[in-house]
């Protein structure tokens, strides 16, 4: 059997993670602050910069590089990697974050090819998030666990 090696790297810090370092999620008087597929700060951006030179040390080095279609994770990917990162590139939202707020509501993929266009989201369905109401995909609706661990189930499959 071949053995993979699996390199794993967490998008940069963002507006939601700067919101969520004054107002603690679940407090009494927490309120969502709308920022819908949140961004990275300038402080994301330079520490997915400065991630680049650890990506070019990697090895092995990667065959596949799979991203979530959210953002930040783009965002993320283009600094570290490049935009010709020397493998395929796979936008794959099974790999996003559970959805709990409004950050994590993503794009529709013509907006996310027009902000990145040396990825392709051809086969993204146009709600590739989580939503409870498919005729409003912006509302905020908590992925419930049995959502949750299904698509979790799908990831370890893949």
């Amino acid at each position: 059997m071949d053995q993979k090696v699996v390199h794993l790297m967490r998008h940069g810090v963002t507006e939601m993670n700067v919101y969520l370092s004054k107002s603690r999620y679940g407090s009494k008087n927490f309120r969502d602050p709308l920022l819908y597929d949140t961004r990275l700060t300038e402080k994301g951006k330079l520490g997915a910069q400065a991630a680049a030179a650890r990506v070019a040390r990697l090895r092995p080095r990667p065959e596949l590089l799979v991203v979530s279609p959210l953002t930040r994770a783009l965002q993320t990917a283009t600094l570290a990697f490049g935009h010709q990162p020397g493998c395929p590139v796979l936008v794959e939202p099974l790999w996003r974050e559970r959805l709990y707020l409004s950050s994590d509501v993503g794009r529709h993929p013509e907006l996310l090819q027009e902000e990145f266009p040396h990825y392709s989201f051809d086969h993204l369905e146009d709600v590739w998030w989580h939503t409870g109401t498919p005729d409003d995909p912006l509302a905020i609706h908590e992925e419930p666990d049995h959502v949750f661990v299904e698509r979790v189930g799908k990831l370890q499959q893949w």
